[in-house]
């Protein structure tokens, strides 16, 4: 039987979109763009069907909301996405006066980068992940991002374009995976970070069943395997939007070197429930996440 839950790599969104965005941000500030964003979320609910439903049926079997209200929230869903990337672009281009930062076990992962230990950073497609690196020249450029190549090649296409610029390091994740495994290893043994948002898989991948929210879910095996194998600290990472343009920067390390692949799947799982708890709506997975 064909898995529903399908996510195919690619991320919505065009160059022209983004420069609009970037160039309304930076001239005018995050809260002229959010009001632009009321104006064009409704484009995106209407012709974006499958995240709308994805949207609908996060809100009303997993966080159990009635049907009016699940409704409503796939509205007010989309647009705090758009405001966290409305964040991002202006915290990019040196915006960071409009908003302030909080921050907890960031000097554990200061620490691994000054003493050279190499670590992983487990993310998820919560709150504005980006957003953390980006305030930090210092553990930056010690990043790598491993991406799924379909994500990757779109990112290029941006900075090709002349609309975005990265302060971290990509790793294309593709189809083989042994040269990304080895550009992995090649960044852990130099010291640095390499994180992942380690949520989604593509199909044919091997998974890890967990439970998410009381509900059965898959997250993509390699990434933990990666993650034991290398024997190195582990790091659970988020950016949390809060209120009033306020962000919340979370660093928890485990040692993983007793873990296996399927406990540090479990132990990121009760992670990431806790965040979907506190910030329901900052969940953007905008797909078929949970086996029915």
């Amino acid at each position: 039987m064909e898995d529903k839950q399908q996510w195919n790599g690619k991320s919505r969104g065009g160059a022209l979109g983004t420069t609009i965005f970037v160039k309304l941000t930076t001239i005018c500030g995050p809260r002229v763009a959010y009001v632009l964003l009321l104006l064009v979320i409704p484009y995106f609910v209407l012709f974006a069907p499958k995240a709308s439903r994805a949207s609908y049926k996060y809100h009303r079997k997993i966080l159990r909301r009635g049907v009016v209200a699940s409704f409503g929230a796939v509205f007010f869903h989309f647009y705090t996405f758009g405001r966290v990337l409305v964040d991002r672009i202006a915290v990019r281009h040196g915006l960071t006066h409009f908003y302030t930062f909080k921050r907890s076990g960031e000097a554990e992962v200061m620490q691994l980068i000054d003493q050279k230990r190499g670590a992983i950073l487990l993310g998820a497609h919560v709150g504005a992940w980006e957003i953390g690196p980006m305030m930090s020249d210092r553990y930056a450029s010690k990043i790598n991002v491993a991406m799924i190549d379909a994500e990757y090649q779109a990112v290029k296409r941006v900075i090709e374009n002349g609309v975005d610029i990265l302060p971290y390091n990509i790793i294309p994740i593709k189809t083989d995976g042994l040269e990304s495994v080895l550009q992995i290893k090649q960044a852990i043994d130099r010291g640095e970070l390499v994180s992942f948002l380690s949520d989604r898989y593509l199909q044919g991948h091997d998974t890890i069943d967990i439970t998410l929210m009381g509900k059965p879910a898959k997250l993509p095996a390699g990434v933990f395997k990666i993650a034991t194998r290398l024997r190195v600290p582990v790091v659970l990472y988020s950016s949390m939007r809060d209120r009033g343009l306020a962000y919340n920067f979370s660093f928890k390390t485990i040692d993983s070197k007793s873990l296996t692949p399927q406990k540090l799947a479990e132990l990121y799982a009760e992670y990431l429930e806790e965040l979907i708890k506190q910030y329901p709506d900052q969940w953007f997975n905008l797909y078929d996440f949970w086996r029915n």
